[in-house]
């Protein structure tokens, strides 16, 4: 505890916001790991609600490595002409309904599911490729750029312990229906990285106005 206190004590007395950047920051990647780790109950999910076979469901989840290439080069370039945190924010958007609509919906066609799994993993990517690019849209100096990813990669990492554990309990107590639950509970983390953008951005427009005004 004194270790995590004195890691937070040092990121504010260099630049309070630095600390902002790393929780900010660590939240969005945080939301999209859950998700990077969620695809993979994607296959049982299909083959449990819709009657799909086993390998035709794991080869939709196989279809997100496909995807990543696509998407992650993709993702460089709409970063670079819409802003970062403005492509994120849309990423979590698409992320965030498209889950949504696989709770929801009971009666989904396998072309639907097809698709939407195909939205989430062009988003996810699309996210994930220029999430530690948001170092250099918030000035983080050089200098302390290793404290503040390995901070960020702390808490963004997380849900690779969390979330099969947080998996397994929902699915013991619920069977079938509580893929609906945990599904659910990834539309919700991808609304908190929604709102973790929002933040970012006002932390950017108030920096910004500061620096125009002591320049």
């Amino acid at each position: 505890m004194d270790l995590i206190t004195n890691l937070m004590l040092y990121l504010y007395n260099e630049h309070i916001y630095i600390l902002f950047y790393t929780k900010t920051h660590g939240m969005s990647k945080e939301r999209i790991y859950t998700m990077n780790i969620s695809i993979f109950y994607f296959t049982p999910y299909a083959t449990a609600s819709f009657g799909i076979t086993a390998t035709a469901a794991a080869a939709v989840t196989m279809m997100a490595q496909y995807i990543r290439p696509i998407s992650s080069i993709g993702g460089g370039i709409l970063a670079d002409r819409l802003g970062r945190s403005r492509m994120m924010f849309i990423g979590f958007i698409f992320m965030g309904i498209s889950t949504a609509i696989l709770v929801l919906f009971t009666n989904i066609s396998i072309p639907l599911f097809i698709g939407l799994c195909i939205i989430i993993y062009l988003a996810m990517y699309l996210n994930y490729s220029v999430v530690f690019s948001m170092m250099e849209e918030g000035g983080i100096p050089a200098h302390v750029a290793g404290t503040a990813i390995g901070v960020v990669c702390t808490l963004g990492y997380l849900p690779e312990v969390v979330c099969p554990v947080l998996a397994g309990l929902i699915l013991d107590t619920y069977t079938e229906l509580g893929y609906k639950y945990y599904f659910m509970g990834v539309a919700v983390v991808m609304l908190i990285g929604i709102v973790a953008l929002i933040l970012w951005n006002r932390y950017l427009k108030a920096s910004k106005k500061n620096q125009e005004v002591h320049s």
